[in-house]
């Protein structure tokens, strides 16, 4: 009796060591290659990406490298988004990100990446996975689990990226049918451009005072919001990367460190 129960348990410990083990572990490099090859097939292109695993990173990554176009993932991290999303079409909505980035030119200056960038990356997932035969919650399903809901510097908080993958899951829809000759977003009325250094994208102060970025279609993504500045020195103020930043009366936007300093980080021009 004693013998069947240790081996009874040795038994246990060893289901419980290789589910563990697939739940984390399961999403392999053919697996990948493998969705990195449907991917550019819905987009009409060769695949032409080098795949590689890379544990030692957090998430996934486009880079060029003597000339080649690489993607890197984490198997884990593919793997646990799978799992805990309950589709395997959270690691694939991913991987279309991280082509995005390549197929829109960021990758060949990977310093000046910004908001605009990702949000173009996202609407693109969200069209391809639309053409791939995905429903829009599975094409939503590893930003809602693993966005934040706060903006960085370079990423825009999550209600924005779900906004740009249902833009771009929807555009696919209207390719189906008859599209229009002409899109445009009637949502929004824009009083002022701003520029950021080093970030290519333009941004927009609309009446409503929120701050929007257009995409390719020109349909606004919101992102950030306005506000009459409190101090009578400043025009405008908007948080962005839980940092406020000022807008004085000449249309320079500035930046306050830790320190006190202040940065000049672009120019807002009324329009």
């Amino acid at each position: 009796m004693k013998t069947f129960l240790f081996i009874l348990s040795c038994l246990f410990v060893f289901i419980q060591s290789y589910a563990q083990d697939s739940l984390w572990h399961s999403f392999s490099e053919e697996s990948a290659k493998r969705a990195v090859f449907n991917i550019v097939r819905y987009s009409g292109l060769p695949p032409n990406f080098i795949v590689r695993e890379n544990a030692s990173i957090k998430t996934a990554h486009a880079f060029i490298h003597k000339d080649q176009r690489w993607i890197e993932y984490n198997p884990s991290f593919l793997a646990q988004v799978n799992d805990s999303s309950n589709t395997d079409w959270s690691a694939i909505s991913v991987l279309a990100h991280e082509i995005g980035h390549h197929l829109m030119g960021h990758t060949l200056n990977p310093r000046k990446y910004g908001p605009g960038d990702e949000l173009e990356c996202d609407r693109y997932s969200g069209f391809i996975l639309a053409n791939m035969g995905a429903s829009l919650e599975d094409a939503l399903a590893a930003i809602s689990l693993s966005g934040s809901e706060e903006a960085s510097k370079t990423h825009p908080a999550k209600m924005a990226r779900i906004q740009a993958i249902t833009l771009g899951y929807n555009s696919a829809l209207i390719l189906d049918d008859s599209p229009p000759l002409h899109i445009q977003d009637d949502r929004f009325e824009y009083t002022h451009s701003i520029h950021f250094e080093g970030d290519p994208n333009t941004y927009y102060f609309t009446k409503v005072m929120s701050i929007v970025w257009l995409d390719e279609y020109a349909q606004a993504v919101e992102f950030g919001t306005v506000e009459v500045h409190p101090k009578p020195s400043y025009e405008y103020r908007f948080q962005f990367d839980d940092n406020w930043f000022h807008v004085d009366f000449k249309g320079q936007i500035w930046s306050i460190t830790q320190y006190g300093v202040f940065m000049n980080i672009g120019k807002c021009k009324p329009l």
